[in-house]
């Protein structure tokens, strides 16, 4: 190669500046590099980053948690066409969230990575290796300098960001619940089908009045044979249109149902009076029975635990006269209001059987109510290979209708009042007398049965006031539904429960994963402050890829293919190529300005020959400058 004269006329203080900035202490910027666009690059991604972190996190506090979504066979818009998420739903949008997150944090990773390579390229040579493990895995070498130290900060503050999106995802739990309609509907208070002219053969046929007590029977089965706690409130049976109106759990509000308050039960030590005994004789012996309303002695069935309630000196037919009757229409009048307020007798079978050692009830100590001995237990039957023991109780309770200020659907057409039969205010109504009348009937067949589950051992007390009270309440739905036209065109309101699932969200675990995206932004301070503390000659790094490929990598590879520590391979840019020369003698080209510059080495003061990428950049320096060099 021929030699090339130093052209005083035609030598560039600021092409040399441009050029020698490569070695210098501060280099030029490209011309997509302006000061402007780095600052908007660093902060874009940590800024947009941190600000969609904030909205996911709020949106989650704030709105999410305490969601009701609704269940999987529910339609999304409901009420009304008020819109309503599936738990799918939610799912989705938080993993859609997620996977924007991760492509802000991948962008900045990549951005970091790169700038932290060639920081480390500049301040101490990496070898290919370690290039290869900060690229795939983010591992930065052993800390040796400031500059290692800043690096491995900022590798720190951006890996965990790509392992967090679990601790979100699995900060929101599901668990049953429900909502009430935001409307209310107007339910019937009984039986639309109920017939006024089915009271006129009701209390003239025998038969019809043994239908009813079935009817009954089973009306008390539907109200407490599905549920086995009994909180000692009322309960009424609807009509057969409530099942298409309400769900279990609905709200209701000022429905007319029966209810009765037991005051007391007393088991008497003394022996029942005479005209008690002679009820439950001729009851027993099935001889001018006066217990049944139907005609049917409920004693007959001995049965253990066969109840009966009764007042010996009101029995049907006995102070009752016939309700006036319109003899064409064959309509009575609905009865007048009655309010039982007293005292009234029970008898309960506690033992059927043989005799016990040749001797009556006398001894029996264990029947289906316990081991104890219990009060004042007699038989009217004198003689006979079998006996029925008895025992005789007063009971004292109020019985009538009430006005449920609130109540609740139990189940399929049973509401119950929310507060305790106790508390409520009981006044006198329509078929109270009637009902009392067929207690004995009612609680015979229902303790024959048996399908309400009711708990005897140890529970005398307990067990007969259930009974009293189911079979009042039956009997009382059975007549109303039945003949009262007035009520079945009576409504109430109620709100309908809609089942539902709510979210219960973590406040720890989003408010953790939010304080580890902040890293990300922290990052992008602690890059900005680093890169000037360490007065790097490469600024951030934002295209990583593109200045790898445009660099020269044969000072990178020897001629054996073994790489070498590479020491300053930052400096080789995108905008500057390294052109080599023989005899130590290199081109640098500038592509803006198709110019060339010649650079000789300066020789050191040992006197050994310097290695181009061992030396500081200030044993550089540019000697000419060509419009082409001659190779």
């Amino acid at each position: 190669m021929g030699q090339r004269k130093f052209d005083n006329n035609n030598y560039d203080p600021q092409r040399e500046a441009h050029t020698t900035s490569l070695m210098g202490p501060s280099r030029v910027l490209r011309a997509s590099e302006t000061s402007t666009r780095l600052s908007f690059q660093t902060a874009f991604f940590p800024t947009l980053h941190l600000l969609s972190c904030l909205i996911i996190a709020i949106c989650m506090l704030r709105f999410l948690d305490g969601y009701l979504a609704v269940s999987i066979d529910s339609p999304h818009f409901v009420d009304g066409g008020k819109f309503k998420l599936r738990v799918s739903d939610v799912t989705t949008l938080i993993s859609a969230a997620l996977i924007v997150v991760k492509l802000l944090v991948g962008a900045w990773t990549g951005a970091i990575v790169w700038t932290c390579v060639f920081i480390l390229l500049e301040k101490r040579g990496l070898s290919l290796g370690q290039i290869t493990r900060i690229m795939s895995f983010n591992i930065p070498p052993v800390p040796r300098g400031y500059a290692e130290i800043i690096v491995a900060v900022l590798l720190l503050l951006v890996i965990p960001q790509q392992f967090i999106s679990p601790i979100l995802s699995g900060a929101v739990d599901w668990s049953p619940s429900f909502e009430y309609g935001r409307s209310t509907v107007q339910v019937p208070n009984s039986d639309r089908n109920a017939d006024p002219t089915m009271w006129f053969w009701y209390y003239y046929s025998p038969n019809d009045r043994r239908a009813n007590v079935r009817r009954a029977t089973a009306l008390a089965t539907l109200a407490w044979g599905e549920s086995a706690i009994d909180k000692g409130h009322c309960r009424h049976v609807l009509g057969a249109d409530a099942g298409n109106i309400l769900t279990v759990n609905s709200s209701i509000s000022n429905v007319v149902m029966p209810c009765i308050q037991i005051h007391s039960i007393t088991f008497p030590n003394t022996p029942a009076p005479k005209d008690v005994y002679t009820l439950l004789d001729n009851s027993l012996n099935n001889k001018n029975d006066e217990l049944s309303r139907v005609g049917d002695s409920p004693f007959q069935y001995f049965t253990d635990g066969n109840t009966v309630l009764f007042d010996p000196k009101d029995r049907p037919g006995m102070n009752d006269g016939f309700p006036p009757i319109h003899d064409n229409a064959r309509l009575m009048d609905r009865p007048t209001n009655f309010l039982q307020n007293g005292v009234m007798n029970a008898a309960v079978i506690v033992s059927f059987g043989p005799p016990i050692d040749g001797k009556n009830c006398t001894n029996i100590n264990t029947t289906i109510f316990g081991n104890k001995r219990l009060n004042n237990i007699f038989s009217p039957i004198k003689s006979g290979n079998y006996y029925r023991c008895l025992s005789w109780a007063i009971v004292n309770f109020t019985a009538g209708v009430t006005t449920s200020p609130t109540g609740t659907y139990i189940s399929n057409r049973v509401v119950e009042a929310d507060v305790a039969a106790a508390r409520m205010d009981i006044r006198g109504g329509p078929w109270v007398k009637e009902a009392l009348y067929l207690l004995p009937d009612i609680m015979s067949a229902l303790t024959m049965m048996n399908t309400t589950s009711l708990n005897t051992w140890d529970d005398l007390e307990g067990y007969t006031s259930k009974v009293i009270r189911y079979s009042y309440q039956a009997a009382w739905d059975m007549l109303s539904r039945s003949f009262d036209p007035i009520l079945a065109n009576a409504t109430f309101s109620a709100r309908v429960y809609r089942p539902r699932v709510r979210a219960s969200v973590s406040h720890g675990r989003v408010l953790a994963w939010l304080a580890v995206g902040a890293l990300m932004t922290i990052s992008a301070v602690l890059l900005t402050w680093g890169m000037k503390s360490m007065r790097c000659v490469r600024q951030r790094v934002f295209d990583g890829p593109v200045a790898a490929l445009l660099t020269d990598p044969k000072e990178v590879i020897d001629g054996n293919g073994v790489e070498r520590e590479l020491t300053a391979f930052s400096l080789l840019n995108s905008t500057s190529a390294r052109l080599n020369c023989p005899e130590d003698r290199y081109y640098y080209r500038d592509v803006q300005n198709k110019n060339y510059f010649f650079i000789v080495p300066v020789s050191t003061s040992d006197g050994e020959a310097p290695q181009f990428f061992g030396l500081p950049a200030r044993k550089w320096r540019v000697i000419i400058k060509i419009s082409q060099p001659g190779l």
